[in-house]
């Protein structure tokens, strides 16, 4: 399971400082899979408040969890709002697929709701303009 991710660093800390030291940044599954696809470390607000080092109320990473784990603000990816772009599809990639235009990868899309909504915009946005970029949800 994914979420609850401080606790399991708190773990890995405690039982393998070796391994523990060696970390640069902390990535959910999908937030790796984003960083290969795009280059860009970054997760959306729904899967970080699972991690219990966001602060849900401000939107943002809490110092004060981050330092109760012995991370920092540098450890973490940057944060957005599951419907926002994370970045482009690298693109070696979209070549590599058969792509010819830019794809941009949303935050997140937890909820099949939010998913159709963001599908919904972007046929608007291909239908009124041929060149807009199309997006590929990353979760």
């Amino acid at each position: 399971m994914p979420g609850f991710t401080a606790p399991k660093l708190i773990w890995v800390a405690k039982h393998e400082p070796e391994v523990f030291a060696r970390v640069a940044t902390v990535l959910l599954p999908k937030d790796y899979l984003r960083l290969r696809l795009t280059g860009e470390k970054v997760s959306d607000m729904s899967d970080a408040a699972g991690t219990l080092w966001l602060d849900v109320a401000r939107r943002d990473w809490s110092d004060v969890m981050l330092e109760g784990c012995r991370l920092s603000r540098a450890h973490m990816p940057r944060l957005v709002e599951g419907s926002a772009p994370s970045g482009r599809l690298l693109p070696d990639i979209a070549a590599s697929w058969g792509i010819r235009h830019p794809v941009i990868v949303a935050g997140g899309a937890a909820t099949m709701r939010r998913a159709r909504s963001v599908s919904v915009r972007l046929r608007r946005a291909t239908a009124s303009s041929p060149s807009a970029p199309r997006a590929c949800c990353s979760s």
